[in-house]
């Protein structure tokens, strides 16, 4: 029993803390995630697609634990029954990343989590008797938790795949000097919001 108990650790051990080439600790990498968004929003129904565009990089602090930061930009577009809400945003975005190698060198799992700080405008155009335009200051903070996933056709690039996991947002919208802000927690389980990135180790 404890040879088996022993083995057991021993697997447990050599899956947690092994890493791959690419995630050892001074490895730097650089790259970009580009995410695509699509769903309903439940409370009041209104469709929601979006484009977000990340370039990024990193450093391995230590073995499958890495520091990094993404500049990016996105838009945002919600429609309903009679308006039309275009938001574009410009992304601040620092994150930490823990790997979990497997006994494959070409696949490895890992959890990220982000900091979100974020700055644009917000268009709203509303179509009922007549059009309307309305345009407003937006800032967003937050974080999100997202597990991803990792493919390495060579030792030097990494393609991966995510999707939203819990995400915590601030939003601060200001018109003629008054602001509203409102927070919004969710786990996006009824959104489609794949976020696909490719990587360069060295």
């Amino acid at each position: 029993m404890k040879k088996i108990f022993l083995s057991v650790l021993a697997i447990c051990a050599f899956f947690v803390s092994s890493a791959h080439a690419q995630l050892e600790k001074g490895k730097k990498y650089i790259g970009a995630e580009v995410q695509f968004s699509s769903g309903t929003e439940s409370t009041s129904g209104n469709k929601r697609s979006g484009l977000t565009l990340l370039p990024n990089g990193g450093y391995f602090l230590q073995n499958n634990f890495s520091l990094g930061l993404g500049i990016g930009i996105q838009n945002e577009k919600v429609e309903g029954t009679n308006t039309t809400t275009n938001t574009n945003l410009f992304w601040i975005k620092p994150h930490v990343r823990y790997y979990i190698p497997t006994s494959s060198e070409q696949f490895a799992f890992y959890v990220q989590g982000q900091v979100e700080i974020g700055t644009g405008k917000v268009k709203t155009t509303s179509t009922t008797t007549t059009t309307t335009t309305n345009e407003a200051n937006l800032s967003v903070t937050g974080f999100s938790i997202s597990p991803n996933f990792v493919f390495f056709p060579t030792k030097s690039w990494g393609l991966e795949f995510g999707v939203n996991g819990f995400v915590y947002e601030s939003r601060k919208t200001s018109v003629n000097n008054v602001s509203v802000t409102q927070s919004n927690v969710k786990l996006d389980v009824n959104s489609f919001a794949p976020v696909f990135g490719v990587r360069y180790f060295f």
